[in-house]
């Protein structure tokens, strides 16, 4: 589905006060607002926490050479598999089912990727070879080393209820792929809220959340080719549809 972009124009409002009283509340504001550094271990603390996450989601892409606007909707699905072995690195995994306007999924697990649209004949497997690129989906849930390893972090907007962090990157792996990334987050859980993404070539691509479950449990086999095998139409013939995009690249 393609929508004509004509203005995307967001209007901040506020009030001009004078006296005393406003230079009061400046200062207080000042004091209270959140630094990087709490910013990432709140986080921190959170993803240590979190062992799955799942969500719907709707994801906008912006053409900018075209002035075209994409729009999608789909679940979203993260899990952790921690090892009994305290050695072994936790398996990550994530899954998009896009709904709207197309049905399609991708899933990674670990270094597997898995993608399937309508008009495959069979899912189609492969190895994620840049892991990096899929930071910003990971971060939230694992850890903000990698992206404090690779960006330059700093809060751009923050209110009683979310956060948002800028992040721009310093590594040339990074600058390869992205011109900067924009997380928000929640700050009654700490969990993402969008996340917006400027491409090296100015595509611009926005998730947004909702209707978040945190600790559930999910089956293994949404994660699997066999249980994406098992869950699509017995019928050869299938309704064709756009493929979508690999969010990892």
């Amino acid at each position: 589905m393609k929508i004509k972009a004509t203005l995307l124009v967001i209007i901040f409002t506020g009030c001009i006060a004078f006296g005393k009283s406003v230079k009061h509340n400046a200062g207080s504001s000042a004091k209270n607002k959140i630094t990087t550094k709490e910013i990432l271990s709140k986080i921190d603390a959170t993803a240590r926490s979190t062992h799955s996450f799942q969500a719907l989601f709707m994801q906008t892409e912006v053409d900018t050479v075209f002035d075209e606007l994409y729009e999608s909707t789909g679940i979203f699905y993260f899990n952790k598999l921690v090892s009994r072995d305290k050695n072994r690195t936790p398996v990550f995994q994530i899954r998009f089912d896009y709904l709207k306007p197309d049905k399609s999924t991708t899933i990674i697990d670990g270094g597997k990727v898995i993608i399937y649209t309508p008009e495959m004949s069979e899912p189609q497997e492969s190895y994620l070879i840049d892991d990096i690129k899929m930071d910003a989906f990971f971060a939230p849930f694992i850890s903000s080393e990698r992206l404090r390893e690779n960006y330059d972090i700093v809060v751009t907007s923050e209110d009683s209820k979310k956060v948002t962090v800028l992040l721009s990157p310093k590594t040339d792996i990074v600058k390869k792929h992205f011109r900067e990334l924009r997380i928000t987050f929640s700050r009654s859980n700490w969990l993402p809220i969008s996340i917006y993404q400027v491409k090296k070539n100015g595509q611009k691509i926005t998730f947004k959340f909702a209707r978040v479950k945190v600790n559930r449990s999910i089956n293994q086999n949404m994660f699997s080719m066999k249980g994406l095998k098992a869950s699509l139409p017995s019928s050869p013939r299938r309704r064709r549809a756009k493929a979508k995009k690999d969010p990892g690249k």
